[in-house]
Parts: structure tokens; sequence; C-alpha cells
């Protein structure tokens, strides 16, 4: 086998005419971007099956970097085709990072707009969902002390609506760096930029799919406490908390108890999504970008937002600005 049936769709070559001279418009490296066109223009009588980019040294298959062919069930692949159950499917295969990363090739199309949307939809329902349990926590709070002036389920909404994103902000202000700082570290350690040359559109699908499950979990733990609060189900209001359990700890009983009470649930929060970050870049670092040095970069990842997640714990907890305070407090 000489390979010459994966090569792009030549025309006939007579003697005096060879492959290269009719090369492809387009011949990319799926990782850096390197115009592959001159490597191509050297070719004889046929295609090799194999090559290397020599700008950053990834292995090509030049049957997958001249094949755009879609997807079976990613989303942004064929969107338009089954919405409802490409979305399903991709959500599914997003809890197994590995099976995830292993069927997503660098050389198939990206289209970041439709899951773009979806992850935007998700991130409204979550914050529907806080914003009606704020509403609910000012009602009931208003009715149970009393009002002097009449207190409606609008001015509810008024007081409450404003404040859910900060909520959610204030609750874990550590989680939230780690969220937003994985794509940012990875985008300046000299490993990805120097040598592997990792175009940041493929830092940015790769942190997009990770968002997904994160936030469907918070969405089902918000819409759990929701309805447990509301039906007074106390394990669910109170046992399955972290909040509640950290307003459990006495003051007073040392530094070390008081940093539990008041950041125990952020970093617990932290650590969870470390945990998930890290088995997520992991395979994407290894199957999906084909890089060498995985879990070295895996863990400089990991120590480089920690670091940044840690400082804005305390930052937010123990000495904010004044400007912040305000803004938590509005």
């Amino acid at each position: 086998m000489d390979g010459s049936a994966f090569a792009p769709d030549y025309s006939p070559t007579t003697a005096n005419e060879h492959p290269g001279d009719q090369a492809p418009k387009t011949a990319l490296c799926p990782r850096c971007g390197y115009d592959l066109r001159g490597e191509v223009a050297t070719w004889r009588r046929s295609c090799p099956l194999v090559g290397r980019c020599i700008e950053c040294g990834m292995d090509l298959r030049w049957a997958e970097v001249f094949s755009h062919a879609g997807h079976p069930w990613l989303f942004e692949a064929e969107w338009r085709f089954r919405p409802l159950q490409r979305i399903a499917s991709t959500i599914t295969h997003a809890f197994t990072p590995r099976r995830f990363w292993s069927q997503v090739r660098l050389t198939g199309p990206i289209r970041l707009a439709p899951p773009i949307l979806v992850l935007l939809a998700i991130i409204l329902v979550f914050l529907t969902v806080t914003v009606v349990t704020e509403t609910l926590a000012v009602y009931d709070f208003v009715n149970v002390w009393g009002s002097l002036v009449e207190f409606t389920w609008w001015d509810a909404v008024l007081m409450a609506g404003p404040r859910a994103p900060t909520r959610v902000f204030e609750q874990g202000p550590g989680a939230m760096v780690m969220l937003v700082g994985m794509p940012l570290a990875f985008l300046v350690i000299p490993t990805t930029l120097r040598e592997a040359r990792v175009r940041p559109v493929h830092v940015l699908r790769i942190w997009l799919y990770s968002l997904v499950v994160p936030i469907l979990i918070g969405l089902a733990y918000m819409t759990m406490q929701l309805v447990g609060w509301r039906m007074r189900i106390s394990f669910i209001e109170r046992e399955l908390s972290p909040w509640w359990w950290a307003q459990q700890i006495p003051f007073g009983k040392g530094v070390l108890l008081h940093v539990l009470r008041m950041s125990g649930p952020s970093l617990a929060l932290a650590v969870g999504l470390s945990a998930w970050f890290g088995f997520w870049w992991h395979a994407a670092c290894r199957s999906y970008l084909a890089l060498r040095t995985t879990r070295r970069i895996v863990l400089t990842l990991l120590l480089m937002v920690w670091i940044a997640s840690l400082v804005a714990e305390g930052w937010v907890r123990y000495a904010p600005p004044e400007w912040l305070v305000e803004f938590l407090s509005y």
C-alpha cells in the first residue's frame, strides 16, 4: 500500500507533472496552523501516509489533514441536524473526558458559536434559579419581620435580582477564578507557546467544553437546594449544604477553624473543580493536542491556578478594598 488513495483529488499526472504542481489550496497544520503546501510540493507520484509539521513537531496523518468530514455526535459539527439530540450526546460524552477528546480531532472544522450559545443558555438558567432563590429569601425575610410599607413580589425581584450574580461570586471567589484561570494559564506557559505553538482557538474550545459539566452540576445543586428549602426538607437544606456545615464551626477556636468557617466551602469547591479540570485538560492535552509533556503541563496549570485562587480568596474574604465591599453588599 503506497498511500495514493489518501492523496488529495489530483488530476491525472503526466511524465512531466507531479502532485506537488497541483497542490491543494489549503494544507495547514491542525495544531499550529503552519502552511504545509511547501511540504506537499515536494511529493512526486503519491502522498505519504504520515508526516511531521516542521514548525511545531506534531506527527501528522495526511489523510486527516486533507479530510474535513463531519462528526457523529459533536454539537458544533452538525448543529442544524437534530440539535437537541446532538446537545444531549455532547453533554453525555463530556462526563468522560478521555472518551470525549479521543473522538474529537484537531483536523475537524471548529465552529464555536453554537456551543457558546448553548453554554450561555445554561448559564442564564443557572442565574435564573439563583435570582428565584434570592427573591424568595428576601420576600420571606420581609414577611417574617414585617414591613412598614407594602412589599410585593416585584419589590423582592428588584431587590434580589441585581445581587444574585454577586452572591455567586461572594460564595466562591477562589472557585470562580479557577473557572476562568485554566485557559489563561495555558496560554502563558512556554511549552504551549514556544514549542507546541498551540493556536488559541484550540484552547478556547477545550475551555468551553470543560465548563459544561461543572455548570450543569451547579445548576442541579441550586435547583435541589431551592426545592429542599421551599419544601422544608432539612436533609437537603442543611446536611447537603457545605455552607451550613461551615456555620457550625464555633468562633474563637483558632486561626485554622476561622479560615475553615470563612473559606471552607469555597476551598472545597475549588478542590473539586481542580480535580475535574486536571482530568479534563490532561485528556485534552494528550489525546486532542497530542502534546508530549502532558503531565508536566497539567501540573503547572493547576499550580498557577491554585495560587491565583488562594490570592482571590484571601483578597475577597479578609482584605477586600472599599469598592469591592460596596459592590458585594449592593
